[in-house]
């Protein structure tokens, strides 16, 4: 299984870092310095997208329908996704990112 870029999920500084804690595990230390460089949700996900583009050869953004309805976030995810069509990022498959397992 490949490790999640990000979570598509408008958690906190806090949450960030006792999810790293407790998977025993830090991001890649360009991400984590685009999570905690602001707190608009839109702005921050975008800044990760690009990080993740600019630094990793697969990007694997997390995420639960039902959260994203629950809290709203359609509109953020569809402008999400529509910059990482205008970063070219290629959608894919696990089977077809298994390659670039480790590799971020």
């Amino acid at each position: 299984m490949l490790d999640p870029t990000f979570q598509f999920y408008p958690h906190n500084t806090a949450a960030l870092a006792r999810n790293s804690l407790r998977c025993f595990r830090l991001p890649m230390i360009s991400l984590l310095i685009a999570w905690i460089g602001g707190r608009d949700y839109r702005t921050r996900a975008e800044r990760l997208l690009r990080t993740a583009v600019e630094r990793s050869p697969c990007v694997h953004i997390w995420g639960h329908a039902e959260e994203v309805e629950r809290i709203g976030l359609w509109g953020e995810l569809e402008g999400l996704l529509a910059l990482a069509r205008a970063l070219q990022v290629v959608p894919a498959t696990n089977g077809e990112v298994l390659p670039f397992r480790g590799r971020a």
